[in-house]
């Protein structure tokens, strides 16, 4: 048995013409409210008042940016304007300043002699992977202390850094 699967779902409903409910809505709201200034107002006034109005009716009823709908974004500026933006996490542990002196740094083997002494000797290098994996876990936890990675309403995941006001 075969099934009418419909394809358009995400296309709203032509209800007025060729307009849906809400550009109506959007249109309409404009008109209505020209129409009642009409009256009291002299006619270039009216002119020029019904003119901005509608303008502003028919960019929320037809615009799009990016493919969204004006009254989305203008939605999703006013959270990005009214939510906070500043991120506030706990101190940093305690830092170190070192004053650092002219050393002359120790030679480090070549990669052949310490192939040569990994492969060749009997007892182990000392802190041969130890200091790798040290380095690697202090340098992330030091990453996970100065930054976070946080999800905008869109969906996209961006590191910040951690700020702390105290």
């Amino acid at each position: 048995m075969q099934f009418l699967v419909p394809q358009f779902v995400s296309i709203e409903n032509r209800i007025i013409g060729p307009l849906t409910l809400n550009q109506f809505i959007y249109l309409a709201i404009p008109a209505v409210i020209s129409y009642f200034l009409y009256f009291p107002l002299a006619n270039w006034l009216w002119i020029v008042i019904a003119g901005i109005l509608m303008g502003i009716g028919s960019a929320l009823a037809f615009a799009k940016i990016n493919t969204r709908p004006l009254p989305a974004v203008i939605k999703a500026a006013a959270y990005y304007l009214i939510r906070p933006k500043a991120y506030v996490w706990p101190a940093y542990s305690e830092e170190k300043i070192v004053a650092v002196t002219a050393v002359r740094a120790p030679a480090k083997p070549s990669l052949t002699t310490l192939f040569e002494r990994i492969t060749t000797s009997i007892s182990p290098v000392p802190k041969r992977e130890m200091s790798f994996e040290a380095d690697f876990i202090r340098n992330q936890n030091e990453w996970r202390q100065r930054y976070a990675i946080i999800q905008k309403i869109t969906g996209e995941k961006e590191s910040v850094r951690r700020i702390d006001y105290r």
